[in-house]
């Protein structure tokens, strides 16, 4: 939004408290009710898929401590899959007290899908369930992907999968992937050259 200057004041400081953003020029202070993005929070008995299907644009995903088992979804094998979202943020407890394990059959845990724009996935560990029955990979693309931008992952363990990370596209582009802070250990596949 927009805020509307009651004349030329000089410099402008802010401040945030809470859901105000509070703006000083001069003798004047403007005061802006920003959005707050509505927060889901999951436990390992919910239905995780459902939650990140089903979440509107904006929504913080907060996952609790625990063990989130994700199983293979049409029409991928996908874990989880975001698409046609915008800023969504899937947090663990971190990655020693939330673990997301992937079916052995899972081909991608967190499928990242067309029309994504400021994904955050963070502070969680994912992992495989060998013997894998597919060379998954923890979190990626697939190859049909058009505009990806400002994803981030940071904060994660990823173990016992073929795949880290695969961000790729044929048919689009893909902007600002920042991944940091992630330790990926123990990769195996099904197939030579993979893991």
């Amino acid at each position: 939004g927009h805020v509307k200057w009651q004349g030329s004041a000089g410099a402008i400081s802010a401040w945030r408290e809470g859901d105000r953003l509070y703006l000083f020029s001069g003798k004047f202070v403007h005061e802006v009710k920003l959005p707050v993005a509505p927060t889901i929070i999951v436990k390992p008995s919910d239905d995780f898929h459902a939650v990140v299907e089903a979440a509107a644009s904006g929504t913080m995903i907060r996952l609790t401590e625990g063990t989130f088992r994700l199983t293979a979804h049409d029409p991928y094998a996908h874990g989880i899959r975001i698409e046609n979202k915008t800023g969504i943020t899937i947090i663990g407890a971190g990655r020693d007290k939330t673990i997301v394990k992937l079916d052995s059959r899972v081909d991608t845990g967190f499928l990242i899908g067309s029309n994504v724009d400021g994904l955050t996935i963070a502070q969680m560990h994912i992992e495989g369930s060998p013997p894998l029955a597919t060379n998954t990979t923890a979190i990626g693309t697939y190859s049909a992907v058009t505009e990806v931008r400002d994803v981030t992952c940071t904060d994660l363990r990823i173990d016992r999968v073929a795949v880290g990370f695969a961000i790729m596209t044929d048919n689009g582009s893909i902007r600002g992937v920042e991944i940091t802070n992630c330790v990926i250990a123990n990769t195996e596949g099904v197939d030579a050259g993979w893991g």
